[in-house]
């Protein structure tokens, strides 16, 4: 039976990549959610969509009685609010 050395350039990449994937774990697993203000529609089923200008459009879904919604809300993360778009 032959055995191969060991390449100590790819020891230190599989070394590095294990190093950076716990950071990542860890990093991961110290997020946190933030509550903000409330919907001005509530909703479930429904879509969000983050926008360029870091806004998240929430569109569709299903209203609190059970039927379809067809409105749309713009969340502001700088402000934490909701506004109904038109």
């Amino acid at each position: 039976m032959q055995t191969r050395s060991r390449n100590p350039i790819q020891l230190l990449l599989a070394s590095t990549a294990l190093a950076l994937s716990f950071l990542f774990i860890q990093a991961v697993q110290s997020a946190s959610w933030v509550t903000n203000g409330p919907m001005n529609v509530a909703r479930s089923g429904h879509t969000a969509t983050l926008l360029p200008n870091g806004k998240v459009l929430v569109a569709g879904g299903y209203g609190g009685s059970g039927y379809a919604t067809n409105s749309a809300e713009l969340f502001d993360p700088a402000t934490g609010a909701c506004k109904v778009t038109s």
